[in-house]
């Protein structure tokens, strides 16, 4: 019998293969969680840069903890920026499997190509949310649209 880890590893896989072949991605993602590990984009670097060692720690620090907290499983991030009120806002999007089977559907990919997140605003982290974020296909990785 599975565990609910294991099922949430299974919907997550699902939801993997889904968005890669609406979105057509690379593979990156899929093969990086079929290795146990979590595959993330930040779209705020330049394309000829890495992501500092500094700026990985905090996105692997804010995934145990946001799987620690409510229990789910994260399968891929996004790190955006965003212009609102005049202000830049940078936000690691965390796409993940709830620890309710019955928000799973809701947590899906829509018709309308949008997806529930838990978005951390990484100006002032005290502003995090969940909530549906656009999605688009961005040099062969998901990022976020809205």
């Amino acid at each position: 019998m599975e565990n609910f880890r294991d099922e949430q590893r299974k919907e997550a896989l699902e939801r993997i293969n889904e968005l890669t072949k609406k979105f057509n991605l690379n593979s990156n993602m899929l093969e990086s969680f079929k290795n146990g590990k979590v595959y993330g984009v930040d779209f705020t670097i330049p394309n000829d840069e890495k992501v500092s060692d500094k700026m990985l720690n905090l996105y692997d620090n804010l995934i145990s903890e946001f799987e620690k907290e409510f229990n789910g499983l994260v399968y891929y991030y996004s790190v955006n920026e965003m212009e609102c009120a005049g202000e830049t806002w940078k936000a690691m999007n965390i796409f993940y499997v709830g620890q309710h089977k019955s928000d799973w559907e809701i947590q899906r990919v829509s018709e309308n190509n949008d997806i529930y997140v838990y978005s951390y605003n990484l100006n002032i982290l005290d502003y995090s949310e969940l909530g549906f974020i656009g999605l688009a296909n961005i040099n062969g990785e998901l990022g976020r649209t809205y």
